[in-house]
């Protein structure tokens, strides 16, 4: 009988195999990590930026003609210091921030952010809307 040492090509080329669906697999999730965080980061700036106009708003009297009823949008990004910075006009920005004033009694006001380009999809997405009734003493 003669001493068998060492793998055969069979094994190897099995062993390759499963190593090859594993490190498949295991690149899958990193990609899948990467979405998740650059979504997380939108989401996260949005509710800043969502919090930025309520801030404006709130702040302001009901009598303000920054509370008269009506559509209204802006884009909006974060500076790399925090503050974010606002334009009428520049598309490049990275967020579209929308709001809607009714002309009711008490007021409506909801607020919504998009992603211009969804870090994920590439398209245009809703982060996130609140809606709130503002009274007199608010």
């Amino acid at each position: 009988m003669k001493n068998a040492s060492g793998f055969t090509l069979i094994e190897t080329i099995i062993a390759a195999g499963i190593l090859a669906v594993a490190s498949a697999s295991i690149a899958t999730l990193f990609v899948s990590s990467v979405e998740t965080n650059l979504n997380n980061g939108d989401r996260t700036a949005a509710a800043l930026l969502l919090s930025d106009k309520l801030e404006q708003l709130s702040v302001a009297p009901l009598s303000d003609s920054q509370w008269l009823a009506g559509n209204y949008c802006e884009y909006v990004s974060l500076g790399f210091d925090g503050n974010p910075i606002v334009s009428a006009t520049d598309s490049t920005l990275k967020y579209l921030r929308t709001w809607q004033i009714s002309a009711t009694q008490p007021k409506t006001l909801t607020i919504v952010l998009f992603s211009n380009h969804s870090a994920v999809t590439g398209q245009q997405t809703e982060l996130i809307r609140a809606t709130l009734l503002a009274a007199a003493k608010w």
